[in-house]
């Protein structure tokens, strides 16, 4: 479950999942909700972008990949704008390649998880990737 300690504005933990595969996106917010998050889903680079505009996410999971590679793009995207560069991004991909791990870490990526994530570590990272938004928000941010 999402950290019960912390608390948004009175409200549950928001979560983007930005993923081309729309069957995953289903499942990430059926295991998500469960687990206290509200969760929103956005299957492209500018539908993520566009999202994270309108919904004001806590935390940002993103497919690395994103069909044609555009994940990084919209990493560099949110890393590079002063409005969303504290939002922490959670990269998920199929590759276990370190140089891809490296690459997006020093990127402004908050972690790495490869596919097929399991829910109990995925929701750990996530809850450690919220202490930041918490902290960020509390700040007057």
């Amino acid at each position: 479950m999402a950290d019960a300690r912390i608390q948004i504005a009175g409200r549950r933990p928001r979560l983007l999942a930005v993923d081309d595969d729309e069957d995953l996106r289903v499942l990430i917010s059926i295991t998500f909700e469960r687990l206290g998050w509200e969760v929103f889903t956005a299957g492209s680079e500018q539908d993520g972008l566009a999202s994270v505009a309108s919904y004001d996410p806590d935390v940002l999971m993103l497919d690395l990949g994103l069909g044609s590679g555009r994940g990084r793009d919209l990493l560099t995207t949110l890393k590079t704008d002063p409005a969303t560069s504290w939002l922490p991004v959670i990269v998920v991909s199929g590759s276990s390649m370190p140089d891809d791990i490296a690459a997006v870490l020093r990127e402004g990526a908050h972690d790495f998880v490869t596919k097929p994530w399991n829910v109990p570590d995925l929701s750990t990272c996530l809850d450690t990737a919220l202490r930041i938004t918490a902290e960020h928000r509390a700040a007057g941010h």
